[in-house]
């Protein structure tokens, strides 16, 4: 072996030590903020390691618009803001690649063997549209498009597990459009396809019926996965239908108790309201040190003076759980409330 061979050994050694963990340390999720609506860059990645987890601005982040990846990096502009997963599984076998899939004449067209869990849209190419279930899905013979539906897959062969699954929701009309149930109420915004912003709780939430879009939001959306600030949960018979006829009650009272949950720790509780005279029947507990929670959801039982809450979000984020609430005889005070949650719980009572 000469010596110019073993340098060519030594420096794709070196190369090697130094970029594995910059590939290791690029997995996870990245937070770029186009604060100023100019173009802002958040670190090296490639293209088809980026996708939109959440978007946090007013402003549309839309692929190749507001937000992309260039030889630069990944970057965002125009005042979009948002978290974006960034894996480092580009160079690793078939996990993370992209399929273009085309219905040149209308027709429909198989494009490979894939389980429905591997396969979510990552970019419409054409004008007709691409809706999963009517013009693209994944069967028996594997992924498929059908009437014009020209796109660009990604295939995660790490999604075959049962943790997560995709769903394109559109609000095509401007309309309110329910997508199906959510298994355990968790969802998570994976990337908008319309100019029309998507924010969670304006324009796309979850409640009793389901994953809805609202006002022009067009989005994929991971369903099944952990998507909620309270870790998931999931408590309290998610499919259950909500009720109409339960007290229409403002109440405040005073008491003691405590809260706990994994991102806020522990507080002491004085004081509790229940609202169910709004459109989303509300709890909020209060203590010490300008502490407050309010969680909002659906009442599900009515029993007399008690009812269950399934509670679908929070004023803090997304939170998955149950509620169980006990009103005085006379149904104008609190006697107990009982919070049960992935990741929090509280009790309280006069």
């Amino acid at each position: 072996m000469n010596i110019r061979t073993k340098l060519l050994m030594f420096c794709a050694l070196a190369f090697a030590v130094l970029f594995l963990p910059a590939l290791a340390s690029a997995q996870g999720t990245i937070t770029c903020e186009s604060n100023d609506g100019g173009r802002k860059y958040c670190g090296n990645a490639n293209p088809g390691q980026v996708s939109l987890a959440r978007q946090l601005s007013q402003a549309a982040c839309i692929q190749g618009n507001s937000w992309g990846v260039d030889n630069q990096g990944l970057w965002v502009d125009r005042g979009c803001r948002a978290e974006f997963r960034v894996g480092g599984w580009n160079g690793g076998g078939n996990e993370g690649s992209t399929v273009t899939c085309e219905s040149n004449d209308g027709n429909r067209k198989y494009c490979g063997r894939y389980n429905p869990g591997q396969v979510s849209l990552q970019r419409q190419i054409s004008g007709a549209s691409c809706m999963q279930g009517q013009t693209w899905g994944v069967d028996g013979q594997g992924l498929w498009v059908d009437r014009g539906c020209r796109a660009e897959f990604t295939i995660n062969s790490w999604n075959n597990g049962g943790n997560g699954s995709s769903v394109t929701c559109e609000s095509n009309d401007g309309n309110r459009k329910y997508c199906g149930y959510a298994a355990n109420g968790q969802v998570s915004l994976q990337r908008q396809l319309s100019q029309a912003a998507c924010i969670q709780w304006q324009t796309w939430g979850v409640d009793n019926q389901g994953l809805w879009v609202d006002r022009g939001c067009r989005a994929v959306f991971n369903v099944g996965g952990n998507g909620g600030n309270w870790n998931g949960g999931g408590n309290g018979d998610w499919n259950s239908p909500g009720v109409s006829n339960y007290p229409r009650v403002r109440v405040d009272t005073s008491g003691r108790g405590s809260f706990s949950s994994q991102n806020f720790g522990n507080s002491e509780i004085s004081r509790g309201w229940v609202d169910t005279r709004s459109g989303s029947p509300a709890i909020s507990l209060s203590g010490p040190g300008n502490f407050k929670v309010t969680f909002y959801g659906v009442v599900t039982r009515v029993d007399g003076r008690h009812l269950t809450l399934r509670i679908n979000r929070s004023d803090r984020g997304q939170a998955y759980g149950t509620a169980e609430v006990y009103l005085n005889g006379d149904k104008n005070e609190v006697q107990s409330i009982s919070l049960n949650g992935n990741g929090f719980n509280g009790s309280f009572s006069r």
